[in-house]
């Protein structure tokens, strides 16, 4: 009975310790010359389908590459390029086109 709970203990900190690996790396993977990624804060999203409206918005701005939601954490990560877009006309845009808030990260002086 030990052995078994020692080996499903040791299997679950593994688990965690590839998912947290798995974030970081994705996190810091490098990006094409150009290319931005930026976080924005998105207020008032509460479900999937939420996310899919912010995502659409964002990605019909031309220069927008990429564009992932998450309501639980209340944030969108857009990627885009620097040369045709700036994160002010996405943000425009995700306000314009939903229901949503999205904000920018300030910005450091």
């Amino acid at each position: 009975m030990r052995k078994a709970a020692l080996i499903c203990l040791t299997m679950l900190l593994v688990a965690s310790f590839v998912a947290v690996a798995g974030e970081t790396s994705a996190d810091k993977a490098a990006l094409p010359e150009g290319q931005a990624r930026v976080e924005l804060a998105i207020s008032g999203m509460t479900c999937g389908g939420c996310c899919t409206k912010v995502e659409s918005a964002a990605k019909e701005v031309a220069g927008v590459v990429d564009a992932k939601a998450d309501y639980q954490k209340g944030v969108a990560t857009i990627t885009y390029k620097t040369a045709e877009v700036d994160v002010d006309k996405i943000v425009s845009a995700i306000n314009e086109k939903t229901s949503f808030k999205a904000k920018a990260p300030e910005k450091k002086a």
